[in-house]
């Protein structure tokens, strides 16, 4: 996703322009919250992308004599929904990612953790029961079940946070990891021990898929297959031509084919095919 004129808006928060109007995104208001204006360090002018940044909390100051931070936590505190006896905070524009049209409001395991992590901090610096009570609530929107309107996934290899919750379930890496992390550091913080099962089924889920990460453009941290074939093929006779039809692929899903006799096969999409001295034949 792109987006546009990211800022501080009139009230000192984070946000960004996205279909002509103001957005604002929980993942980057929650840093705001540890960091302050810090988090504008990412975006220099026409930077059109979110940057999915990590501090380690024992490496930040306490965040409650910042004004910035206490702007972006007044924020937290004030934009969330409860689902029962769990709270979570939308998005608030739409969204698409691998077919999934995410129109606003919507949540993510990714912003949900993000914004634990901030309350994690805010309570070890303050004690105040207020950021216990909200952290507890936060962490049950985490764990609560998609089909119960939270962020967790039953997989067959255990349990997923997932970032994108929509008809096809992606099972993006780098939010599954943000979700471990941050109920890591609820459990070094805090005295909510019952974490601890989420942790090491998220645990053991991650290390079954870790095998399918993928590093490709566009993919670097989903499990969404992609293959890059590269071919050397030399005649033992100098100037012989090798006459091939076509290319198939065949996984544990099914057949990828393409045919080589028809000019399309090098126009780039979603499979295609490149090379130098190419002859069309019939």
């Amino acid at each position: 996703m792109q987006f546009t004129n990211i800022k501080l808006d009139s009230e000192g928060i984070i946000s960004f322009e996205s279909q002509g109007k103001i957005c604002h995104n929980p993942f980057l208001i929650a840093l705001q919250a540890l960091v302050g204006n810090i988090v504008m360090d990412d975006y220099p002018p026409n930077v059109e992308y979110l940057v999915p940044r990590y501090y380690s909390l024992e490496d930040l100051d306490n965040p409650v004599f910042c004004k910035s931070c206490i702007k972006a936590m007044e924020w937290i505190k004030s934009h969330y929904v409860e689902v029962g006896d769990a709270i979570l905070w939308n998005y608030d524009y739409d969204g698409e990612y691998e077919g999934n049209i995410l129109k606003a409001p919507w949540h993510s395991s990714y912003g949900q953790s993000y914004v634990i992590l901030s309350l994690v901090q805010w309570f070890f610096y303050t004690k105040e029961e207020e950021y216990e009570r909200l952290l507890e609530k936060a962490i049950k929107g985490l764990v609560l079940p998609i089909e119960e309107g939270g962020c967790l996934n039953y997989d067959k290899n255990g349990i997923w946070f997932e970032e994108i919750i929509g008809e096809n379930i992606t099972h993006i890496f780098n939010a599954h990891l943000i979700s471990l992390i941050a109920l890591i550091k609820v459990k070094e913080y805090t005295t909510f021990t019952w974490v601890e099962e989420y942790i090491e089924k998220g645990l053991n889920c991650f290390y079954s898929y870790a095998n399918q990460m993928d590093t490709g453009i566009n993919s670097a941290y989903d499990r969404k297959k992609r293959y890059d074939c590269f071919w050397q093929i030399v005649p033992e006779d100098s100037g012989r031509n090798i006459f091939i039809k076509e290319v198939s692929i065949i996984d544990d899903e099914k057949e990828h084919s393409l045919d080589l006799s028809k000019p399309s096969c090098f126009e780039m999409g979603e499979q295609w095919i490149a090379g130098i001295d190419w002859t069309e034949t019939d």
